[in-house]
Protein backbone atom coordinates (compact mmCIF):
# COMPACT_ATOMS: atom_id res chain seq x y z
CA UNK A 1 0.00 0.00 0.00
CA UNK A 2 3.01 2.31 0.24
CA UNK A 3 5.03 3.72 -2.62
CA UNK A 4 8.73 4.22 -2.98
CA UNK A 5 8.40 7.81 -1.73
CA UNK A 6 6.78 6.62 1.51
CA UNK A 7 9.65 4.28 2.27
CA UNK A 8 12.10 7.00 1.27
CA UNK A 9 10.33 9.31 3.72
CA UNK A 10 10.93 6.89 6.59
CA UNK A 11 14.52 6.49 5.45
CA UNK A 12 14.93 10.26 5.56
CA UNK A 13 13.55 10.24 9.09
CA UNK A 14 16.09 7.69 10.28
CA UNK A 15 19.12 8.73 8.26
CA UNK A 16 19.08 12.25 6.86
CA UNK A 17 17.21 13.98 9.66
CA UNK A 18 19.31 12.33 12.36
CA UNK A 19 22.44 13.20 10.39
CA UNK A 20 21.28 16.80 10.09
CA UNK A 21 20.64 17.03 13.85
CA UNK A 22 24.11 15.65 14.58
CA UNK A 23 25.63 18.02 12.01
CA UNK A 24 24.01 21.04 13.69
CA UNK A 25 25.26 19.85 17.07
CA UNK A 26 28.76 19.33 15.65
CA UNK A 27 28.74 22.84 14.20
CA UNK A 28 27.72 24.30 17.56
CA UNK A 29 30.48 22.32 19.26
CA UNK A 30 33.03 23.66 16.80
CA UNK A 31 31.94 27.28 17.29
CA UNK A 32 32.18 26.88 21.07
CA UNK A 33 35.56 25.15 20.73
CA UNK A 34 36.76 27.95 18.44
CA UNK A 35 35.81 30.56 21.05
CA UNK A 36 37.69 28.59 23.70
CA UNK A 37 40.77 28.22 21.47
CA UNK A 38 40.85 31.97 20.83
CA UNK A 39 40.65 32.61 24.58
CA UNK A 40 43.49 30.15 25.12
CA UNK A 41 45.62 31.77 22.42
CA UNK A 42 45.02 35.21 23.90
CA UNK A 43 45.98 33.87 27.33
CA UNK A 44 49.15 32.35 25.88
CA UNK A 45 50.15 35.66 24.31
CA UNK A 46 49.40 37.64 27.45
CA UNK A 47 51.17 35.28 29.83
CA UNK A 48 54.23 35.21 27.56
CA UNK A 49 54.50 38.96 27.00
CA UNK A 50 57.98 39.10 28.51
CA UNK A 51 59.23 36.20 26.39
CA UNK A 52 57.76 37.64 23.19
CA UNK A 53 59.23 41.06 24.04
CA UNK A 54 62.69 39.55 24.62
CA UNK A 55 62.53 37.65 21.33
CA UNK A 56 61.58 40.83 19.50
CA UNK A 57 64.37 42.68 21.33
CA UNK A 58 67.05 40.26 20.06
CA UNK A 59 65.96 40.89 16.47
CA UNK A 60 63.39 38.24 15.57
CA UNK A 61 60.82 39.73 13.16
CA UNK A 62 57.16 39.85 14.15
CA UNK A 63 56.13 37.62 11.23
CA UNK A 64 58.45 34.87 12.44
CA UNK A 65 56.95 35.08 15.93
CA UNK A 66 53.44 34.98 14.50
CA UNK A 67 54.28 31.93 12.42
CA UNK A 68 55.77 30.23 15.49
CA UNK A 69 52.56 30.79 17.48
CA UNK A 70 50.36 29.56 14.61
CA UNK A 71 52.56 26.47 14.17
CA UNK A 72 52.25 25.64 17.87
CA UNK A 73 48.46 25.61 17.71
CA UNK A 74 48.42 23.95 14.30
CA UNK A 75 50.50 21.06 15.63
CA UNK A 76 48.33 20.68 18.75
CA UNK A 77 45.09 20.88 16.73
CA UNK A 78 46.38 18.45 14.10
CA UNK A 79 47.35 15.89 16.72
CA UNK A 80 43.99 16.28 18.45
CA UNK A 81 41.98 15.94 15.23
CA UNK A 82 44.00 12.93 14.13
CA UNK A 83 43.60 11.12 17.44
CA UNK A 84 39.90 11.96 17.61
CA UNK A 85 39.30 10.76 14.05
CA UNK A 86 41.17 7.50 14.59
CA UNK A 87 39.45 6.80 17.90
CA UNK A 88 36.04 7.55 16.39
CA UNK A 89 36.72 5.36 13.36
CA UNK A 90 37.82 2.45 15.56
CA UNK A 91 34.91 2.80 18.00
CA UNK A 92 32.26 3.15 15.29
CA UNK A 93 31.66 -0.63 14.85
CA UNK A 94 30.97 -0.94 18.58
CA UNK A 95 27.93 1.33 18.18
CA UNK A 96 26.40 -0.56 15.23
CA UNK A 97 24.45 -3.01 17.46
CA UNK A 98 23.01 -0.05 19.41
CA UNK A 99 22.11 1.66 16.13
CA UNK A 100 20.36 -1.54 15.03
CA UNK A 101 18.29 -1.67 18.22
CA UNK A 102 17.26 1.98 17.87
CA UNK A 103 16.62 2.21 14.11
CA UNK A 104 16.17 -1.36 12.89
CA UNK A 105 18.93 -0.75 10.30
CA UNK A 106 21.77 -3.29 10.18
CA UNK A 107 25.16 -1.82 9.24
CA UNK A 108 27.25 -4.59 7.74
CA UNK A 109 30.25 -2.68 6.46
CA UNK A 110 30.68 1.08 6.50
CA UNK A 111 32.79 2.90 3.92
CA UNK A 112 35.75 5.03 4.90
CA UNK A 113 34.45 8.42 6.13
CA UNK A 114 36.11 10.63 3.54
CA UNK A 115 33.49 13.33 4.13
CA UNK A 116 34.30 13.38 7.84
CA UNK A 117 38.00 13.65 7.09
CA UNK A 118 37.34 16.56 4.73
CA UNK A 119 35.26 18.30 7.42
CA UNK A 120 38.09 17.87 9.92
CA UNK A 121 40.47 19.49 7.43
CA UNK A 122 38.10 22.41 6.89
CA UNK A 123 37.71 22.92 10.64
CA UNK A 124 41.48 22.87 11.09
CA UNK A 125 41.90 25.51 8.37
CA UNK A 126 39.24 27.73 9.99
CA UNK A 127 40.91 27.39 13.38
CA UNK A 128 44.31 28.31 12.00
CA UNK A 129 42.90 31.34 10.20
CA UNK A 130 41.43 32.62 13.47
CA UNK A 131 44.68 31.96 15.38
CA UNK A 132 46.62 33.82 12.67
CA UNK A 133 44.38 36.84 13.17
CA UNK A 134 44.80 36.60 16.94
CA UNK A 135 48.59 36.42 16.54
CA UNK A 136 48.64 39.97 15.18
CA UNK A 137 48.68 41.09 18.82
CA UNK A 138 52.37 40.08 18.93
CA UNK A 139 53.18 42.98 16.62
CA UNK A 140 51.92 45.45 19.21
CA UNK A 141 54.29 44.23 21.95
CA UNK A 142 56.88 46.84 22.98
CA UNK A 143 59.74 46.41 25.50
CA UNK A 144 57.77 48.51 28.05
CA UNK A 145 54.60 46.47 27.50
CA UNK A 146 56.64 43.29 27.86
CA UNK A 147 58.00 44.43 31.22
CA UNK A 148 54.45 45.25 32.38
CA UNK A 149 53.11 41.90 31.10
CA UNK A 150 50.81 43.83 28.77
CA UNK A 151 49.24 46.00 31.47
CA UNK A 152 48.40 49.64 30.93
CA UNK A 153 50.26 52.56 32.48
CA UNK A 154 47.57 52.94 35.14
CA UNK A 155 46.19 49.68 36.40
CA UNK A 156 43.18 51.12 38.22
CA UNK A 157 41.99 53.79 35.81
CA UNK A 158 38.75 55.56 36.84
CA UNK A 159 35.61 53.99 35.43
CA UNK A 160 32.50 55.92 36.31
CA UNK A 161 30.01 53.21 35.34
CA UNK A 162 31.94 50.46 37.10
CA UNK A 163 33.19 52.13 40.26
CA UNK A 164 33.34 49.90 43.31
CA UNK A 165 30.48 50.65 45.67
CA UNK A 166 30.10 49.72 49.30
CA UNK A 167 26.58 48.49 48.65
CA UNK A 168 26.32 44.95 47.33
CA UNK A 169 30.11 44.75 47.21
CA UNK A 170 30.33 41.30 45.61
CA UNK A 171 28.00 42.25 42.77
CA UNK A 172 29.81 45.58 42.36
CA UNK A 173 33.16 43.83 41.92
CA UNK A 174 31.62 41.42 39.42
CA UNK A 175 30.08 44.24 37.38
CA UNK A 176 33.37 46.13 37.34
CA UNK A 177 35.18 43.07 35.98
CA UNK A 178 32.58 42.51 33.27
CA UNK A 179 32.61 46.09 31.94
CA UNK A 180 36.42 46.17 32.11
CA UNK A 181 36.81 43.03 29.95
CA UNK A 182 33.69 43.01 27.78
CA UNK A 183 35.17 40.79 25.07
CA UNK A 184 36.10 38.04 27.49
CA UNK A 185 32.63 37.76 28.98
CA UNK A 186 30.99 38.20 25.60
CA UNK A 187 32.63 34.87 24.71
CA UNK A 188 30.98 33.29 27.76
CA UNK A 189 27.65 34.74 26.70
CA UNK A 190 28.07 33.42 23.14
CA UNK A 191 28.88 29.91 24.38
CA UNK A 192 25.89 29.98 26.70
CA UNK A 193 23.61 31.27 23.93
CA UNK A 194 24.54 28.54 21.45
CA UNK A 195 24.43 25.67 23.93
CA UNK A 196 21.21 26.81 25.60
CA UNK A 197 19.48 27.38 22.25
CA UNK A 198 20.33 23.85 21.14
CA UNK A 199 19.24 22.29 24.43
CA UNK A 200 15.97 24.26 24.37
CA UNK A 201 15.44 23.04 20.79
CA UNK A 202 15.94 19.42 21.89
CA UNK A 203 13.47 19.82 24.76
CA UNK A 204 10.98 21.53 22.45
CA UNK A 205 11.12 18.62 19.98
CA UNK A 206 10.86 16.10 22.81
CA UNK A 207 7.85 17.91 24.26
CA UNK A 208 6.11 18.01 20.87
CA UNK A 209 6.58 14.25 20.43
CA UNK A 210 5.83 13.17 24.01
CA UNK A 211 2.94 10.70 24.06
CA UNK A 212 1.49 8.66 21.22
CA UNK A 213 -1.25 11.19 20.47
CA UNK A 214 1.31 13.99 20.27
CA UNK A 215 3.39 11.91 17.84
CA UNK A 216 0.34 11.44 15.59
CA UNK A 217 -0.29 15.16 15.61
CA UNK A 218 3.36 16.13 15.03
CA UNK A 219 3.82 13.74 12.10
CA UNK A 220 0.50 14.70 10.55
CA UNK A 221 -1.14 11.25 10.62
CA UNK A 222 -4.32 9.86 12.12
CA UNK A 223 -4.86 6.77 14.21
CA UNK A 224 -7.41 3.99 14.08
CA UNK A 225 -8.09 1.94 17.21
CA UNK A 226 -9.74 -0.81 15.22
CA UNK A 227 -11.22 -1.93 11.89
CA UNK A 228 -14.29 -3.96 10.96
CA UNK A 229 -15.31 -5.50 7.66
CA UNK A 230 -18.48 -7.57 7.24
CA UNK A 231 -21.15 -8.73 4.80
CA UNK A 232 -24.23 -6.58 5.27
CA UNK A 233 -26.54 -9.52 4.54
CA UNK A 234 -25.44 -11.43 7.66
CA UNK A 235 -24.48 -8.66 10.07
CA UNK A 236 -25.88 -5.15 10.32
CA UNK A 237 -23.84 -2.04 11.06
CA UNK A 238 -26.07 -1.29 14.03
CA UNK A 239 -25.25 -4.61 15.67
CA UNK A 240 -21.52 -4.04 15.21
CA UNK A 241 -21.75 -0.55 16.70
CA UNK A 242 -23.78 -1.85 19.62
CA UNK A 243 -21.13 -4.49 20.39
CA UNK A 244 -18.27 -2.01 20.20
CA UNK A 245 -19.95 0.60 22.37
CA UNK A 246 -20.79 -2.09 24.91
CA UNK A 247 -17.05 -2.13 25.67
CA UNK A 248 -16.12 1.52 25.03
CA UNK A 249 -17.96 4.44 23.38
CA UNK A 250 -16.80 5.36 19.88
CA UNK A 251 -15.62 8.93 19.38
CA UNK A 252 -15.33 8.71 15.58
CA UNK A 253 -16.13 6.32 12.76
CA UNK A 254 -15.17 6.55 9.09
CA UNK A 255 -14.51 4.66 5.88
CA UNK A 256 -10.99 4.69 4.54
CA UNK A 257 -9.30 3.51 1.37
CA UNK A 258 -5.85 3.86 -0.18
CA UNK A 259 -4.33 3.21 -3.59
CA UNK A 260 -1.03 3.89 -5.33
CA UNK A 261 -1.23 5.52 -8.76
CA UNK A 262 1.42 6.57 -11.24
CA UNK A 263 1.77 10.32 -11.72
CA UNK A 264 4.31 11.35 -14.36
CA UNK A 265 6.42 8.28 -13.67
CA UNK A 266 6.28 8.62 -9.86
CA UNK A 267 4.12 6.51 -7.54
CA UNK A 268 1.73 8.56 -5.43
CA UNK A 269 -0.47 7.35 -2.57
CA UNK A 270 -4.11 8.48 -2.72
CA UNK A 271 -6.21 8.20 0.43
CA UNK A 272 -9.97 8.51 0.66
CA UNK A 273 -11.68 9.44 3.94
CA UNK A 274 -15.41 9.60 4.55
CA UNK A 275 -14.72 11.85 7.56
CA UNK A 276 -11.84 14.25 6.93
CA UNK A 277 -12.19 15.42 10.55
CA UNK A 278 -9.70 12.70 11.50
CA UNK A 279 -7.01 15.03 10.11
CA UNK A 280 -5.50 17.24 12.76
CA UNK A 281 -6.14 20.91 12.02
CA UNK A 282 -2.53 21.68 12.89
CA UNK A 283 -1.34 19.40 10.05
CA UNK A 284 -3.15 21.50 7.40
CA UNK A 285 -0.70 24.36 6.88
CA UNK A 286 -2.92 26.26 4.43
CA UNK A 287 -6.42 25.89 3.00
CA UNK A 288 -8.78 23.24 4.35
CA UNK A 289 -9.63 19.57 4.12
CA UNK A 290 -11.55 18.42 1.02
CA UNK A 291 -15.35 18.61 1.28
CA UNK A 292 -16.36 17.71 -2.28
CA UNK A 293 -15.46 14.84 -4.60
CA UNK A 294 -13.45 17.11 -6.91
CA UNK A 295 -11.21 18.54 -4.16
CA UNK A 296 -7.82 17.26 -2.97
CA UNK A 297 -5.54 17.91 0.00
CA UNK A 298 -1.96 17.39 -1.18
CA UNK A 299 1.32 16.90 0.68
CA UNK A 300 3.90 19.67 0.92
CA UNK A 301 6.60 17.90 -1.09
CA UNK A 302 4.09 17.01 -3.81
CA UNK A 303 2.99 20.65 -3.94
CA UNK A 304 6.60 21.84 -4.22
CA UNK A 305 7.45 19.33 -6.93
CA UNK A 306 4.39 20.24 -9.04
CA UNK A 307 4.41 23.95 -8.20
CA UNK A 308 0.86 23.79 -6.82
CA UNK A 309 -0.89 25.94 -4.25
CA UNK A 310 -4.41 26.30 -2.90
CA UNK A 311 -6.88 26.81 -5.74
CA UNK A 312 -4.72 25.22 -8.46
CA UNK A 313 -5.75 22.18 -10.48
CA UNK A 314 -4.27 18.70 -10.03
CA UNK A 315 -4.51 16.44 -13.08
CA UNK A 316 -4.70 12.72 -12.34
CA UNK A 317 -4.84 10.04 -15.02
CA UNK A 318 -6.96 7.01 -14.11
CA UNK A 319 -6.09 3.44 -14.99
CA UNK A 320 -8.24 3.50 -18.12
CA UNK A 321 -6.45 6.60 -19.46
CA UNK A 322 -9.20 9.03 -18.49
CA UNK A 323 -8.04 12.25 -16.83
CA UNK A 324 -9.65 13.64 -13.73
CA UNK A 325 -9.16 17.17 -12.43
CA UNK A 326 -9.07 18.05 -8.73
CA UNK A 327 -9.02 21.48 -7.11
CA UNK A 328 -6.31 21.81 -4.47
CA UNK A 329 -8.23 22.66 -1.29
CA UNK A 330 -5.23 22.72 1.02
CA UNK A 331 -1.64 21.67 1.76
CA UNK A 332 -0.96 18.84 4.21
CA UNK A 333 2.02 18.55 6.56
CA UNK A 334 2.33 14.78 6.94
CA UNK A 335 4.70 11.85 6.53
CA UNK A 336 2.10 10.27 4.21
CA UNK A 337 4.11 9.12 1.19
CA UNK A 338 7.06 11.21 2.36
CA UNK A 339 5.05 14.40 1.83
CA UNK A 340 3.86 13.32 -1.63
CA UNK A 341 0.47 11.86 -0.65
CA UNK A 342 -2.99 13.11 -1.68
CA UNK A 343 -6.12 12.99 0.51
CA UNK A 344 -9.57 12.90 -1.12
CA UNK A 345 -13.11 12.52 0.12
CA UNK A 346 -14.19 8.88 0.15
CA UNK A 347 -16.63 9.61 -2.67
CA UNK A 348 -13.88 11.16 -4.78
CA UNK A 349 -11.60 8.21 -4.02
CA UNK A 350 -14.31 5.73 -5.13
CA UNK A 351 -14.70 7.56 -8.43
CA UNK A 352 -10.93 7.64 -8.96
CA UNK A 353 -10.22 3.95 -8.35
CA UNK A 354 -13.74 2.75 -9.33
CA UNK A 355 -14.45 0.78 -6.16
CA UNK A 356 -17.44 -1.53 -6.10
CA UNK A 357 -20.36 -1.10 -3.74
CA UNK A 358 -20.03 -4.54 -2.13
CA UNK A 359 -20.14 -3.97 1.67
CA UNK A 360 -17.62 -6.77 2.16
CA UNK A 361 -15.06 -4.63 0.35
CA UNK A 362 -15.59 -1.67 2.68
CA UNK A 363 -13.46 -1.45 5.82
CA UNK A 364 -14.71 0.83 8.57
CA UNK A 365 -12.29 2.44 11.01
CA UNK A 366 -13.17 3.65 14.49
CA UNK A 367 -11.65 5.48 17.42
CA UNK A 368 -12.54 4.66 21.01
CA UNK A 369 -13.00 6.89 24.02
CA UNK A 370 -10.67 4.45 25.81
CA UNK A 371 -8.04 3.25 23.29
CA UNK A 372 -6.68 0.75 25.83
CA UNK A 373 -9.82 -1.36 25.35
CA UNK A 374 -9.16 -2.01 21.66
CA UNK A 375 -8.25 -5.67 22.33
CA UNK A 376 -11.41 -6.15 24.40
CA UNK A 377 -13.48 -4.84 21.49
CA UNK A 378 -11.89 -7.36 19.13
CA UNK A 379 -12.63 -10.18 21.58
CA UNK A 380 -16.26 -9.04 21.96
CA UNK A 381 -16.78 -8.92 18.18
CA UNK A 382 -15.22 -12.35 17.71
CA UNK A 383 -17.33 -13.80 20.51
CA UNK A 384 -20.59 -12.48 19.09
CA UNK A 385 -20.10 -12.69 15.32
CA UNK A 386 -17.24 -15.17 14.82
CA UNK A 387 -15.86 -15.12 11.29
CA UNK A 388 -18.73 -12.97 10.01
CA UNK A 389 -16.86 -9.85 11.07
CA UNK A 390 -13.23 -9.35 10.07
CA UNK A 391 -11.37 -7.31 12.71
CA UNK A 392 -7.97 -7.25 11.02
CA UNK A 393 -6.49 -3.74 11.40
CA UNK A 394 -6.61 -2.13 7.93
CA UNK A 395 -5.99 1.51 8.88
CA UNK A 396 -3.43 3.20 6.68
CA UNK A 397 -1.03 3.86 9.57
CA UNK A 398 -1.91 0.81 11.62
CA UNK A 399 1.09 -1.26 10.57
CA UNK A 400 3.81 1.36 10.43
CA UNK A 401 3.17 3.54 13.46
CA UNK A 402 5.84 1.56 15.31
CA UNK A 403 8.35 3.06 12.88
CA UNK A 404 7.15 6.59 13.63
CA UNK A 405 7.20 5.97 17.38
CA UNK A 406 10.68 4.51 17.00
CA UNK A 407 11.82 7.67 15.21
CA UNK A 408 10.24 9.72 17.99
CA UNK A 409 12.13 7.82 20.68
CA UNK A 410 15.36 8.07 18.71
CA UNK A 411 15.05 11.83 18.26
CA UNK A 412 14.23 12.47 21.92
CA UNK A 413 16.91 10.15 23.35
CA UNK A 414 19.58 11.65 21.08
CA UNK A 415 18.45 15.16 21.97
CA UNK A 416 18.64 14.58 25.70
CA UNK A 417 22.01 12.83 25.38
CA UNK A 418 23.44 15.76 23.41
CA UNK A 419 21.96 18.15 25.99
CA UNK A 420 23.88 16.36 28.73
CA UNK A 421 27.04 16.63 26.65
CA UNK A 422 26.38 20.36 26.18
CA UNK A 423 26.33 20.81 29.96
CA UNK A 424 29.70 19.06 30.20
CA UNK A 425 31.04 21.32 27.46
CA UNK A 426 29.84 24.35 29.42
CA UNK A 427 31.95 23.20 32.36
CA UNK A 428 34.98 22.80 30.10
CA UNK A 429 34.43 26.30 28.68
CA UNK A 430 34.37 27.81 32.15
CA UNK A 431 37.50 25.89 33.14
CA UNK A 432 39.53 27.21 30.19
CA UNK A 433 38.30 30.81 30.34
CA UNK A 434 38.65 30.94 34.15
CA UNK A 435 42.29 29.95 33.88
CA UNK A 436 43.03 32.90 31.62
CA UNK A 437 40.96 35.28 33.75
CA UNK A 438 42.69 34.33 36.99
CA UNK A 439 46.08 34.58 35.30
CA UNK A 440 45.48 38.09 34.02
CA UNK A 441 43.97 39.33 37.29
CA UNK A 442 46.39 37.82 39.79
CA UNK A 443 47.75 41.24 40.80
CA UNK A 444 44.25 42.72 41.11
CA UNK A 445 43.25 39.84 43.31
CA UNK A 446 46.36 40.31 45.44
CA UNK A 447 45.53 43.97 45.95
CA UNK A 448 41.92 43.17 46.83
CA UNK A 449 43.17 40.60 49.32
CA UNK A 450 45.56 43.13 50.86
CA UNK A 451 42.69 45.64 51.19
CA UNK A 452 40.78 43.19 53.36
CA UNK A 453 38.58 41.32 50.92
CA UNK A 454 38.15 37.73 52.05
CA UNK A 455 38.77 34.79 49.75
CA UNK A 456 35.11 33.79 50.06
CA UNK A 457 33.89 37.20 48.90
CA UNK A 458 36.32 37.24 45.96
CA UNK A 459 35.24 33.74 44.92
CA UNK A 460 31.58 34.70 45.13
CA UNK A 461 32.24 37.80 43.03
CA UNK A 462 34.12 35.69 40.48
CA UNK A 463 31.19 33.27 40.19
CA UNK A 464 28.75 36.18 39.82
CA UNK A 465 30.57 37.34 36.69
CA UNK A 466 29.96 34.05 34.92
CA UNK A 467 26.45 33.85 36.30
CA UNK A 468 25.51 37.22 34.82
CA UNK A 469 27.17 36.72 31.42
CA UNK A 470 25.86 33.19 30.96
CA UNK A 471 22.34 34.08 32.15
CA UNK A 472 22.04 36.83 29.52
CA UNK A 473 23.29 34.50 26.78
CA UNK A 474 21.04 31.63 27.91
CA UNK A 475 17.93 33.82 28.01
CA UNK A 476 18.65 35.14 24.52
CA UNK A 477 19.23 31.59 23.26
CA UNK A 478 15.96 30.33 24.75
CA UNK A 479 14.07 33.32 23.35
CA UNK A 480 15.49 32.71 19.86
CA UNK A 481 14.49 29.05 20.08
CA UNK A 482 10.94 29.92 21.08
CA UNK A 483 10.70 32.49 18.29
CA UNK A 484 12.36 30.66 15.40
CA UNK A 485 12.92 27.07 16.56
CA UNK A 486 9.66 25.78 15.07
CA UNK A 487 10.49 27.22 11.64
CA UNK A 488 14.00 25.73 11.79
CA UNK A 489 12.72 22.25 12.70
CA UNK A 490 9.99 22.52 10.05
CA UNK A 491 12.67 23.16 7.41
CA UNK A 492 14.55 20.09 8.63
CA UNK A 493 11.52 17.81 8.91
CA UNK A 494 10.23 19.15 5.59
CA UNK A 495 12.59 16.63 3.96
CA UNK A 496 9.96 13.96 4.61
CA UNK A 497 6.84 16.10 4.36
CA UNK A 498 6.33 17.50 7.88
CA UNK A 499 6.59 21.24 7.25
CA UNK A 500 4.26 22.45 10.00
CA UNK A 501 6.12 21.28 13.10
CA UNK A 502 5.48 23.25 16.29
CA UNK A 503 7.78 23.07 19.30
CA UNK A 504 6.23 22.32 22.69
CA UNK A 505 8.41 24.58 24.83
CA UNK A 506 6.46 26.47 27.49
CA UNK A 507 7.95 29.66 28.88
CA UNK A 508 8.59 28.12 32.31
CA UNK A 509 10.61 25.30 30.74
CA UNK A 510 12.67 27.74 28.66
CA UNK A 511 13.37 29.78 31.81
CA UNK A 512 14.29 26.61 33.72
CA UNK A 513 16.77 25.58 30.99
CA UNK A 514 18.30 29.08 31.03
CA UNK A 515 18.58 29.02 34.81
CA UNK A 516 20.16 25.55 34.73
CA UNK A 517 22.83 26.70 32.27
CA UNK A 518 23.57 29.86 34.24
CA UNK A 519 23.83 27.75 37.42
CA UNK A 520 26.24 25.31 35.74
CA UNK A 521 28.46 28.17 34.52
CA UNK A 522 28.44 29.84 37.95
CA UNK A 523 29.07 26.61 39.85
CA UNK A 524 31.95 25.70 37.55
CA UNK A 525 33.46 29.17 37.97
CA UNK A 526 33.11 28.88 41.75
CA UNK A 527 34.99 25.59 41.65
CA UNK A 528 37.78 27.04 39.50
CA UNK A 529 38.08 30.10 41.73
CA UNK A 530 39.87 28.08 44.39
CA UNK A 531 43.11 29.38 42.87
CA UNK A 532 42.24 32.79 44.34
CA UNK A 533 43.64 31.45 47.63
CA UNK A 534 47.11 31.61 46.05
CA UNK A 535 46.82 35.34 45.23
CA UNK A 536 48.55 37.49 47.86
CA UNK A 537 50.55 40.69 48.35
CA UNK A 538 53.70 38.63 47.78
CA UNK A 539 52.78 38.61 44.08
CA UNK A 540 53.15 42.38 44.08
CA UNK A 541 56.50 42.31 45.94
CA UNK A 542 58.00 39.66 43.68
CA UNK A 543 57.02 41.53 40.54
Amino acid sequence: MFSRQTLAGYGLLVVQVITAVLAVFSLILFVVALILCLHTASSSIQSGYADWGVLKGVGLPRNALRRALVMQYALAALVGLFLGFVVGYLLEPLFWPVFLLITGILVVEASFPWAGLACCGALLAALMACIALMARKIGRITPLAALRQGDGDIRFSPRGASAISGNRLKASLAWRAIVSEKGRYAGIGACSLLLCAFVALCFGIGGALAGDDAAYKAFGVWKSDGSVRFDGQEVSLGEVRETIEGVSPMTREWEEGAAVLNLDGEACTFVGLSDTGVLEEASIVSGRAPKHANEALIGLNHARAKGLSVGDELQVEKGDGEERTYIVSGLLSSVLNGGNGVVLTYEGFQELVELGSDPADVSRQYQLADPDKADEVVEALASRFGDSVDTELTGLFGSNMNMLLLCRDMLTVMGYAMSAFALVLACVAVMLISRRTLLSERRDLGIYHAMGFTVASLRASFALRFLGASAVGALIGSALTMAAGGALVSMLFGLFGVGGFSLALPAWEALAISAAFAFVFALSALGMSRRIKDASVRELVVE
